[in-house]
């Protein structure tokens, strides 16, 4: 198997050739590695063991062997959520639906993606969320046990450390968050528009959480190089050479508005 070289494919950038060597040694992480992979795939109960090494006296390669048993193919029973608060029935159903489902690590990594999503959608920030599998009889068994915690709402939003953009034209991109339940996919969505406009070096969000239920979060910012240019060769079929230079701008007058200037 692919997954049982590549645990001696490890030592082959410090030879010269294409050789692979072997090296016992490295056996156990490459049934290790084999049946990681089964695994994977869904064969939970899967066995990989070496069968048989033998060298070529001629070449000095070793054949190696593997007795390979994957067992059976093991699919996910309708997941179980342990939680001391209601249970939505919107999440209730995207569990259902996993249920017969192959139990590989895509589909358990699937499902446990939909319990984390529906808390941090629903405010509870700091929900405490632990999964256990158990693998019997070709079934898989998948039980979450939620903590829900305090479900929380946006307070403050405060943007700190700014130095020449205007702090409106940051703050609106926030607009719409303060009150609702807090949701960090919303905020983190924002922040990725900010850093697309090239006017940020870093972005950094820091929550506190308040007794009361709010959170309030504060937007550290660095702010990037605003301006600069840069030059540029080449060659086309009838221009012949191409010489060029741009100049451009990502915080034009403070309020984040780009400009770009080229003279070709």
């Amino acid at each position: 198997m692919a997954q049982f070289q590549t645990a001696h494919n490890s030592q082959r950038g410090f030879l010269l050739d294409n050789f692979t060597p072997y090296l016992p040694e490295n056996n156990i992480t490459g049934i290790t590695n084999a049946k990681h992979y089964l695994q994977s795939l869904g064969y939970w109960k899967a066995t990989v063991e070496i069968e048989s090494t033998k060298r070529n006296p001629k070449t000095g390669s070793v054949a190696v062997t593997l007795d390979v048993h994957t067992g059976p193919l093991h699919r996910l029973a309708t997941p179980s959520l342990q939680t001391s608060g209601p249970v939505d029935p919107d999440l209730r159903s995207k569990l259902d639906a996993l249920g017969g489902e192959i139990a590989s690590t895509h589909s358990i990594n699937l499902a446990r993606q939909r319990v984390t999503t529906y808390y941090r959608k629903q405010g509870f920030q700091f929900a405490d969320i632990r999964m256990k599998a158990a693998h019997t009889n070709g079934t898989c068994q998948l039980v979450f046990q939620v903590e829900p915690g305090a479900r929380y709402r946006v307070g403050d939003i405060k943007i700190v450390d700014r130095e020449d953009i205007k702090i409106g034209r940051i703050a609106e991109r926030f607009e719409g968050l303060t009150g609702e339940h807090y949701d960090d996919s919303l905020f983190d969505e924002r922040i990725r528009k900010l850093f697309a406009t090239g006017a940020f070096k870093t972005l950094r969000l820091e929550n506190i959480a308040q007794p009361n239920g709010i959170l309030d979060a504060t937007l550290h910012i660095e702010e990037a190089k605003p301006d600069g240019y840069y030059l540029y060769a080449g060659a086309g079929s009838y221009e012949g050479g191409i010489l060029g230079a741009s100049y451009y701008h990502r915080n034009v007058f403070s309020e984040l508005w780009n400009f770009l200037f080229s003279l070709l």
